[in-house]
């Protein structure tokens, strides 16, 4: 999901600690059928869900006299990344197809702290705090506009909206930490690193850096990026192939998805159930939705 979900959000430092230890989970003999579209299921209706929001805060912006821009519409679907798994022919037409420009600016926004205000709420607002399985505890402000939207979407108590983000955005991701950490994909990386080794690439532990190296030719601002892109992809997909890293790595991952939506069948539920309601509310919010107002950033009456 877009970057405005996590707007006013803080995570406590105890949820950013180290990756959280495989022991305690017992990992199922084979994966559920479909478990990658359960754990995506989590998040159904995102882009529709973001939209509302963005919509619902518009309305109370202009309520309170200031005018607030949405962010664009994002309809794609939830997605499982990969940093790994590219076919040859794919690596040696496109690379990774690694963006070749540097990191867009901050969007522009007004510097006007009634705005803010009215956005965010106060800075000595009372916090919402909810513990979050495999995060820890996450908190957000009560105040302001951006509350306010969440609450009407999601519905009271606020805790709800809270838990539903941090969990259906944050699962795959967590449980995924959990897998890298497992003794046998440690050993299928090692088997990776050394193919890439001898092809000319030492020292990249796993697929996930050699995509970093790539991005990395590009804000040196290296003629040959495009090139020597191409080129790791190519190596990175032969190796792959060669030790069938991708359909290996998948299935021991797909296993940690299923211990985790069996550990957390409940939390899962409660998160598919407050998805649904909201999305109702999303669509009804939207079908009322009149002609998008202005182009920019803009404050009034501060």
């Amino acid at each position: 999901m877009k970057h405005s979900r996590y707007l006013l959000l803080t995570v406590a430092l105890s949820a950013c600690s180290a990756a959280p230890a495989v022991t305690g989970w017992q990992l199922p003999a084979r994966p559920d059928p479909g478990i990658r579209d359960q754990v995506l299921g989590l998040q159904a209706g995102s882009g529709v869900l973001d939209q509302a929001e963005e919509e619902l805060v518009r309305r109370c912006m202009a309520a309170q006299g200031f005018r607030y821009v949405k962010a664009p519409a994002d309809q794609g679907p939830a997605t499982i990344e990969n940093a790994y798994g590219i076919s040859i022919g794919e690596a040696r037409r496109h690379g990774y197809r690694t963006p070749r420009t540097s990191a867009a600016e901050p969007e522009e926004k007004p510097e006007v702290p009634a705005w803010w205000l009215a956005l965010s709420g106060r800075p000595e607002a009372p916090l919402i705090t909810v513990e979050v399985p495999e995060i820890g505890t996450v908190q957000a402000t009560s105040e302001g506009c951006r509350a306010q939207a969440r609450s009407t979407l999601y519905g009271d108590p606020p805790e709800r909206w809270l838990f539903y983000m941090f969990f259906s955005d944050n699962f795959k991701h967590r449980v995924r930490v959990r897998a890298a950490t497992d003794p046998r994909l440690a050993v299928l990386n090692q088997r990776w690193s050394s193919c890439m080794s001898g092809r000319g690439y030492p020292e990249l532990r796993d697929p996930a850096q050699a995509r970093a190296l790539a991005a990395d030719y590009y804000e040196q601002d290296d003629r040959n990026a495009r090139r020597k892109e191409i080129a790791l992809a190519t190596a990175d997909a032969t190796c792959e192939q060669t030790l069938t890293y991708a359909p290996r790595r998948r299935a021991l991952e797909d296993r940690y998805f299923t211990a985790g939506m069996r550990i957390y069948e409940a939390e899962a539920a409660a998160v598919r159930e407050t998805g649904r309601q909201a999305l109702r509310r999303a669509r009804h919010i939207l079908a009322a939705t009149g002609p998008e107002e202005g182009s920019e950033w803009a404050a009034r009456g501060a």
